[in-house]
């Protein structure tokens, strides 16, 4: 809430590419900067590494019926990339 109030924006963690668009390197962006080196930060940073693992279909599935996203293509019967 701190965070929210001072800045008026929620806290953000991306993996951000580190040079090139050919660069397959990332880099950690933390959104306070200052969130980079706290427990909170890292949290946020294991949370979407989480998810995204999830999402690929990786790992148990903590809610009976989640599909992945290549589940879901399959099951709409699309090759086409899903809309959010």
């Amino acid at each position: 809430l701190k965070i929210l109030k001072e800045t008026r924006r929620e806290s953000q963690f991306s993996l951000d590419p580190k040079g090139t668009i050919s660069d397959e390197r990332q880099v950690k962006a933390f959104y306070p900067a200052y969130l980079a080196n706290t427990v909170f930060g890292e949290v946020l940073f294991q949370a979407d590494y989480t998810l995204k693992q999830l999402s690929f279909g990786e790992g148990t599935r903590p809610v009976k019926g989640m599909m992945s996203i290549f589940e879901l293509m399959e099951q709409s019967g699309s090759t086409e990339p899903l809309q959010s």
